[in-house]
């Protein structure tokens, strides 16, 4: 069973992963939609029998190395 000081640093980690995505949206090859912070917290509210496939993709989020998205460009 995890404990409350595990689950404080696992919300502070996922919070800090959707801040950074908020500000930093990604794109990546094989996803028609950029990577933002919604991305991030639709991951973080699944339910249980997918933590699984979650912790792997958050994993894979936390990782990337993809360009970041450009912001559009004013006109």
């Amino acid at each position: 069973m995890n404990s409350a000081r595990d689950l404080d640093r696992m919300r502070t980690a996922i919070l800090a992963l959707r801040r950074a995505y908020d500000v930093t949206p990604k794109r990546f090859t094989d996803l028609e939609i950029p990577a933002d912070g919604a991305m991030v917290a639709m991951l973080a509210i699944q339910a249980s029998p997918d933590w699984p496939q979650v912790s792997q993709a958050l994993k894979e989020l936390r990782d990337a190395t993809a360009p970041p998205r450009r912001p559009p460009s004013r006109r």
